[in-house]
C-alpha cells in the first residue's frame, strides 16, 4: 500500500481511538485481513449504485446517519467528476425506523432516485433520513439487508459509514466512519482502476 495511504489509515484509527501505541500495527494488520475477507465475499452484498466508473468504492450506510449523509454530501463532486463506482449499501441498525427506511430503499422501483430523495431531504436537525418506512419489506429485501449487515458485523469496532475498496497496488482498505472532505481526493485516487463492479442498482454487488 502506498506510504502516504497507509500513513492516513493509521491516523484515522488512532482518531477513532480503535487503536494506541505499539497495538497499531496489529490492528490495521487485522482489518486489512478483515477487508480482503469482505471484497472477497462482496457479491453477497445488495448495493444501490451511482456513478460509471471503473473504480469501485462499497460504502455501508444507515439511512439515518447524519455522518453517512455528510459523506454522500462530500462525494457529489466526486459524482460529477466521474471515474469512480460508489456502491451504497444499506443496513438498518442506528435508529428504530432505519430498518424500515433501508428496506423501502430497496424495495423502491428506482433505488438510486429513493436514495438520492432520502439524502436530499435529510434533516439535519433531527439526524433522520427523508424517506419514509417500507409498509411491508418483501422477503428478498429482508434476506438482502441481513447480508448486508452480516458483512458490515465482520468488523468488531465497526459502525457507518464504512468505506471498503482495493488500492492501486491492490492492497484491501477499509475504513471506519467517514474521512475529512479535504482527503476525500487522496483517497479516491488510491483506488483501483478495473476492480469488479456490482450489477444493476438494487441487485447483489459483484
Amino acid at each position: 500500500m502506498n506510504r502516504s495511504l497507509r500513513r492516513l489509515l493509521a491516523s484515522l484509527l488512532v482518531g477513532l481511538s480503535l487503536v494506541s501505541g505499539p497495538a497499531l500495527a496489529d490492528r490495521a494488520s487485522a482489518m486489512a485481513h478483515i477487508a480482503n475477507s469482505m471484497l472477497a465475499d462482496i457479491g453477497e452484498a445488495t448495493s444501490i449504485d451511482e456513478g460509471q466508473g471503473n473504480r469501485a468504492v462499497y460504502i455501508f450506510f444507515d439511512p439515518n446517519c447524519p455522518y453517512c449523509h455528510r459523506l454522500y454530501d462530500d462525494l457529489r463532486p466526486w459524482v460529477k467528476k466521474g471515474g469512480w463506482r460508489f456502491h451504497w449499501i444499506p443496513v438498518g441498525i442506528l435508529t428504530p425506523t432505519s430498518a424500515g427506511k433501508a428496506a423501502a430503499l430497496l424495495d423502491a422501483k428506482n433505488p438510486l432516485a429513493a436514495l438520492e430523495m432520502n439524502e436530499n431531504h435529510f434533516d439535519r436537525s433531527g439526524g433522520l433520513g427523508g424517506i419514509g418506512e417500507a409498509l411491508e419489506a418483501s422477503a428478498h429485501t429482508e434476506a438482502a439487508l441481513k447480508a448486508n449487515e452480516a458483512l458490515l458485523n465482520r468488523v468488531p469496532v465497526g459502525g457507518v459509514p464504512m468505506i471498503l475498496f482495493r488500492a492501486d497496488d491492490n492492497s484491501p482498505v477499509l475504513m471506519v466512519g467517514g474521512p475529512p472532505a479535504s482527503r476525500l481526493g487522496f483517497i479516491l485516487s488510491h483506488v483501483r482502476a478495473g476492480a469488479p463492479a456490482a450489477a444493476a442498482t438494487g441487485t447483489p454487488a459483484r
